[in-house]
Formats: structure tokens, sequence, C-alpha cells
């Protein structure tokens, strides 16, 4: 039971960290477009690997207790 709850934890931290990337690196995009500056190729490999992370992690078979 311990273990179970030391897992949920860190999966909640990684969904944490991973949802805030995306969002800073979405700001960040929206950003420089609006300013008309070039999108650094960066920030976008950012939000694409936040994005795949977190998909990955939400359907992992080992998260679903957690809608439970």
């Amino acid at each position: 039971m311990k273990h179970r709850i030391q897992s949920d934890t860190w999966i909640f931290r990684t969904i944490l960290v991973l949802g805030v990337l995306l969002m800073m690196s979405f700001i960040a995009v929206i950003t420089s477009l609006v300013m008309g500056q070039s999108m650094p190729k960066l920030l976008a490999a950012l939000g694409v690997v936040a994005i795949a992370g977190l998909i990955q992690l939400l359907i992992s078979p080992l998260n679903q207790h957690l809608s439970q």
C-alpha cells in the first residue's frame, strides 16, 4: 500500500511538470509569433515532447487505478 501511494505521488508530480512545460512552450510560441519573430525549433520540440509524455503517462496501464 505504501509503495502505491509513493508511485501515485511521482505520477502526479510528473504530470504537473509536463503540463507546466507544455503551457510554457505554448505561451512562448504564441508570444514569438505575435511579436513577429521566428519560432525557435527548440520550443516546438519541447511542446511536442511534453504532449507525447502526457499522453503516454495518462494512457499507461499503470495508471488505470487512478481513474477508479
